[in-house]
């Protein structure tokens, strides 16, 4: 898990040298997000779910309900299904970012995380490793 998500965000750093600050902030009509706007998202919402790592590994009991359907499906093909989902805006939007640093430190962010949890993850529930 860990080896395939630090290719993935790698691949987003490289792909940041292609575009400018004004590129990756630039928004064609007010109701889409740029592409600075989705890299902060992307990094806003892993750390969201990183951060339930810690919270399942102090859980003291098993959830007897299991997953879903769906979520069973995407954990065995190791994928999203594809579906697009339009959530309300919220009070504290994604805001464009101010630097392509900015953007840089919070996917070193998330490899940080990633690789801190990755242990913790195989060994509080086996299934999930590789």
């Amino acid at each position: 898990m860990l080896n395939d998500s630090s290719a993935i965000i790698e691949q987003y750093m490289r792909n940041l040298d292609r575009y400018s600050i004004e590129q990756l902030r630039f928004k064609c009509i007010e109701k889409v997000w740029s592409v600075g706007q989705m890299y902060i998202h992307v990094i806003e919402v892993a750390k969201e779910y990183i951060g339930h790592n810690e919270t399942c590994t102090k859980a003291t009991h098993e959830e007897p309900e299991g997953k879903t359907e769906d979520g069973t499906k995407a954990l065995a093909e190791k994928e999203w299904p594809n579906i697009r989902v339009k959530l309300e805006e919220l009070p504290n939007a994604t805001c464009n970012p101010e630097s392509k640093d900015e953007i840089v430190a919070g996917l070193e962010q998330v490899l940080e995380k990633l690789a801190y949890w990755s242990g913790y993850v195989d060994e509080s529930n086996p299934a999930f490793s590789s």
